[in-house]
């Protein structure tokens, strides 16, 4: 296990299980608000490359900084390689203006690299995004489009109350697209039918995307995120056409349960199938009271098919990577427009 000494009064190392606790006393210090115990174990040590790469900050038996790194497969050109994506990354209030967000940083892709990471990735909040760029050496490459389709407005506190079931009509007269003659089922696919939908994802010829396999399917939109989701697919004579999943995050969520579905898969070939799914999925949105839904992308492709179903660019998501210079991994990360991103990849959906 690597550890650094710090010249102040902390420590650098890596963390174990057995910090677990204590990481989750400075979430909630930092962000005023606690998410459930079963979705950080879930989030921390059950992704199908093993635990998450995290270095702490510690001061005597107190953690007071963390960085943190996802495990995850990624397709760079022709190539799968080990990668990560950032995640979590905190600083204790007393430590704010200190260099314990940029050790930890630093302490973790040090780590990550010795452990046979390659590649990483995130989507920094606009406080951190300048420590990655210009202390960590990470590059902004471009941003990620994040889009929103409003299901229900009265559910926001600052939408007043007469005027929330007029915001919510409005809503029904943004368009949502249309199932035409597909027959729609609500069902987790098997492992043929999934892939046969990843094969579409993967001719966009885009060269850096998170590559997903039936394992990251599994993993990704377990049970255990206590979001949900759910499998929209769309048949033509028994033919599936496309896929959507989405989820929103259950009641187990307590006071900070937001009312946000997140739109994080959109698989298939066939446009007038996508529309179908997508309808399906703002209307099973609506009847679980959802305030919004939400995804991200940078495809245009799927951007034309969201809009078609009233969803609107809401603002720009910072795209940033990391790679080592010593490696040949088939494709340049720092070239934006190399790069496929969906819903899914991001962090906090």
């Amino acid at each position: 296990m690597l550890v650094s000494l710090h010249k102040t009064d902390w420590i650098i190392r890596e963390a174990t299980e057995d910090d677990f606790t204590e990481i989750r006393k400075l979430y909630h210090l930092v962000w005023g608000h606690q998410r459930p115990e079963k979705y950080d174990r879930w989030r921390y040590f059950s992704s199908p490359l093993g635990p998450s790469q995290i270095s702490l900050a510690v001061k005597q038996n107190s953690v007071v900084g963390a960085f943190m790194l996802g495990p995850v497969e990624m397709r760079i050109g022709n190539s799968i390689v080990k990668g990560a994506y950032a995640m979590d990354v905190m600083s204790h209030p007393d430590y704010v203006g200190r260099p314990v967000f940029i050790e930890a940083g630093k302490h973790c892709v040090e780590s990550a690299t010795a452990n046979g990471f390659k590649v990483f990735y995130g989507f920094p909040n606009p406080l951190s995004l300048p420590g990655f760029v210009r202390r960590l050496n990470w590059d902004h490459t471009g941003d990620i489009t994040h889009w929103v389709r409003p299901i229900r407005p009265s559910g926001y506190s600052k939408v007043p109350s007469i005027l929330g079931p007029i915001a919510d009509y409005a809503t029904h007269l943004l368009p949502k697209g249309r199932i035409r003659n597909f027959d729609i089922r609500i069902q987790k696919l098997g492992a043929n039918d999934l892939e046969s939908l990843i094969k579409i994802w993967r001719q966009k010829q885009r060269l850096c995307r998170v590559e997903r396999n039936e394992a990251w399917f599994n993993w990704r939109y377990s049970s255990n995120t206590l979001s949900d989701y759910e499998w929209v697919c769309a048949y033509e004579n028994n033919d599936l056409q496309a896929l959507a999943i989405w989820g929103l995050r259950n009641q187990k969520w307590g006071t900070i349960y937001d009312g946000r579905a997140r739109l994080t898969e959109l698989l298939g070939g066939n446009p007038g199938a996508l529309q179908a799914v997508l309808k399906t999925v703002i209307e099973r949105a609506r009847f679980r009271r959802a305030v919004l839904l939400e995804t991200a992308t940078n495809l245009p492709g799927v951007a034309n098919i969201l809009r078609w179903a009233g969803f609107y660019a809401h603002r720009r998501m910072p795209l940033i990577v990391r790679s080592l210079s010593n490696i040949n991994i088939g494709a340049n990360i720092h070239y934006h427009p190399n790069w496929q991103i969906y819903g899914g990849d991001v962090d906090t959906f």
